[in-house]
């Protein structure tokens, strides 16, 4: 059996004929480069074929052409060894990004991000991104919750208002509810009372004492 009528162990079919969409893992098996680089990120760098801990995947090159000085690239806490032809392009991260299947992929070197035309360092790169499908999860997630938070509170304002409202009148007509705890009523504060205790200072009018009588006190 060809090369070519070798089955990929991700995706099922035949690998390519251009051995550029080929990789090779450090387990010795052979896949699709763009199947094997989703796979490693979804399932925690375990290779399709033996589950064996994945650390380099390098891609395969063509016969006619001189083997190069690999590229090593970081994601998901493995290094992927690569061919440095594909930083040959003005913006490697667009290709990375379709290889990884990544929304927005970045290159970060020495906590720097490596923009368009830069240099290759030669050294390991961290790639960040994030996969497709994850905002776009998050977005319906989202509005999922707002529309039923908003429904929710809708339902409890359309069911309770009115069974409120009837507790508080048998509650006014049958319960101890202060004048100013009522619905609908304004309720005013208490005056304060003077003690009935004190002693009282009103005389009787009519009754005046006599000169002689004040005289002999």
């Amino acid at each position: 059996m060809s090369d070519e009528l070798l089955p990929c162990l991700v995706c099922d079919e035949p690998l390519p004929a251009d051995p550029m969409a080929r990789c090779l893992t450090d387990c010795s098996h052979e896949f699709c480069l763009s199947c094997l680089c989703r796979d490693l990120a979804l399932n925690k760098n375990r290779c399709p074929g033996c589950d064996a801990q994945v650390k380099q995947v390098t891609q395969l090159v063509s016969p006619k052409q001189n083997t190069p000085k690999p590229a090593f690239v970081r994601f998901c806490n493995a290094v992927y060894t690569l061919n440095v032809l594909i930083w040959a392009v003005d913006n490697p991260t667009i290709i990375l990004a379709a290889l990884f299947d990544l929304d927005h992929a970045k290159l970060i070197h020495q906590g720097k991000v490596l923009k368009k035309g830069d240099v290759w360092p030669g050294s390991v790169v961290q790639l960040v991104g994030t996969r497709k499908g994850i905002l776009q999860e998050a977005a319906a997630r989202d509005l999922v919750y707002s529309f039923c938070h908003d429904w929710l509170q809708r339902a409890k304002q359309v069911l309770c208002s009115p069974l409120s409202i009837i507790f508080d009148f048998f509650r006014s007509l049958f319960g101890n509810v202060p004048e100013q705890q009522r619905r609908g009523e304004r309720g005013y504060a208490p005056l304060p009372t003077r003690n009935a205790i004190s002693t009282s200072i009103f005389r009787e009018p009519g009754r005046v004492a006599s000169p002689e009588h004040i005289n002999l006190l």
